[in-house]
């Protein structure tokens, strides 16, 4: 997602990976968004055999790291996210999103972050 009127103090990087991932935090209109394409994702999503609320997670943190992924890792769209990374790669860089310091409690339900895909390994 274009991150053109992103302010210097809205942007932070995480370590993950070996490697640092850029953010940027989400605007209010791209939290208002956030519902509706999550919706539209899941119209599309593969994984027909996941069950409703894990689907619906999995959705939410992809439709996130479009909105807030910054830098060389911006995604023009949710379901590259879902190309590029594993399910449980989404959840950490959710849960780095919304804890870049390691040191507060994430609120999993907030974020829709599932700990069963926790296990999986991608390619990034």
């Amino acid at each position: 997602m274009s991150r053109a009127g992103c302010l210097p103090e809205n942007r932070f990087s995480v370590p993950y990976l070996g490697r640092t991932f850029r953010f940027c935090r989400r605007s209010a209109w791209q939290e208002l968004q956030f519902s509706g394409a999550v919706e539209r994702l899941l119209e599309h999503l593969p994984g027909a055999d996941l069950p409703g609320r894990q689907k619906q997670a999995v959705a939410g943190n992809a439709v996130l790291l479009w909105q807030a992924l910054d830098g060389p890792d911006a995604a023009g769209s949710p379901e590259e996210v879902l190309r590029r990374f594993s399910a449980g790669q989404i959840a950490d860089l959710v849960r780095l999103y919304f804890e870049p310091d390691g040191s507060g409690e994430v609120w999993y339900d907030e974020c829709g972050v599932n700990a069963g895909f926790s296990g999986e390994e991608g390619a990034v």
